[in-house]
């Protein structure tokens, strides 16, 4: 409404016709067509969409209170009426934001089930340790890493860029079985960046999924072939790491005693 309230207001009075004010429309209105697009289905991926569209909602409000307050008659009534709206307007939006806020607390405690992927994580690390996981959704990191005390164990929530390494690769028609050697730049840099982050961070345990349709992957892609193949594997052993059985579809590795 705010949105729709501003960009008519740009297009009727010319004391609207504000260069910053038009940016913010368009930058709000473009943020909600390519939320909409791309069919984004999470709260915060349209929060570029909210924050601009509440700029513009301020703006609008201080605009209309400088051309109320110019107005020779009735100028200190229509203002008042404006500031009204406006503080109104401002309280709904409080209310919602702590709607929101207090949805997101209630969340109940993740239970953990024996035998699941969140369960092996937490009894093969301890609190604070730093875990890596290698898997292209966010579950299981998240709601467990912040439930459980765990941290990150890669510059990397999850390594994402494998799935878009993978459908590249299978958009160019290369092997499953192609090798690092063989990799565009950008996805050794990748590759260098996840074995220097075994190095430097030494997570106490890391995670690899074994199975296939991963999120974002061909369908038939597997995250653990691809980083055998890609070297990562031998160099987690070769960095004092040795394999744990773990769940169905993972493999853990542990720091060897």
């Amino acid at each position: 409404l705010g949105i729709g309230l501003a960009g008519w207001l740009l297009l009727s009075a010319k004391a609207f016709r504000n260069p910053l004010l038009q940016c913010l429309v368009a930058g709000a209105i473009a943020a909600w067509l390519g939320c909409l697009q791309q069919m984004k289905a999470w709260t915060y991926h349209y929060l570029p969409f909210e924050c601009l569209a509440a700029l513009a909602v301020v703006l609008t409000a201080i605009l209309i209170g400088r051309v109320v307050s110019r107005s020779p008659e009735g100028g200190r009534m229509r203002l008042a009426a404006v500031h009204s709206a406006f503080f109104i307007e401002v309280v709904a939006a409080a209310i919602a934001i702590h709607a929101f806020v207090a949805d997101g607390l209630a969340v109940e405690p993740l239970k953990l089930v024996p035998g699941s992927i969140e369960a092996a994580i937490a009894e093969n690390s301890s609190t604070g340790d730093r875990v890596m996981i290698y898997c292209t959704s966010a579950v299981p990191m998240f709601p467990l890493f912040p439930q459980v005390n765990r941290r990150m164990g890669s510059r990397y929530p999850q390594p994402w860029p494998i799935a878009s390494f993978s459908r590249a690769a299978a958009q160019r028609g290369e092997s499953e079985g192609r090798l690092l050697a063989d990799a565009p730049p950008i996805e050794q840099r990748f590759i260098a960046e996840c074995c220097e982050d075994i190095v430097v961070r030494r997570p106490s345990l890391i995670v690899v999924r074994t199975e296939k349709n991963n999120q974002g992957c061909p369908e038939d892609f597997c995250i653990s072939d691809y980083l055998h193949q890609m070297g990562v594997l031998d160099f987690i052993a070769a960095s004092g790491y040795r394999p744990v059985s773990g769940p169905q579809g993972w493999m853990l590795y542990v720091q060897s005693k």
